[in-house]
């Protein structure tokens, strides 16, 4: 499965190629849901999507970053492989935020 965001807030970066476990895409799709999680808790933190998926380990950031990968894994039920595609980060570090 190839998902291709066209959505304002990734500007298209979201690029994921996975082989699809649910039915077609729709508002039940879990990737898409984890998407519109991850822009939620990005603009409820005052960041930007691609901040919250970068590198940078500031304060703010890291505590949008756990709270959304939270919300994703409460939500969705995707597996931390899955979703450190999405936010870009070894599933060590998802286990490490779900942890915390």
């Amino acid at each position: 499965m190839i998902i291709d965001c066209k959505c304002p807030h990734c500007g298209g970066d979201l690029v994921l190629s996975m082989r699809k476990t649910t039915a077609p895409t729709n508002e039940f799709d879990p990737f898409e849901r984890a998407h519109r999680i991850m822009v939620e808790e990005a603009e409820k933190a005052g960041v930007t999507l691609e901040e919250l998926r970068g590198k940078r380990k500031h304060k703010h950031l890291w505590q949008a970053r756990r709270s959304a990968i939270k919300r994703v894994a409460e939500e969705t039920g995707l597996s931390t492989v899955r979703m450190g595609r999405l936010f870009h980060r070894d599933h060590t570090s998802i286990l490490n935020a779900l942890r915390a």
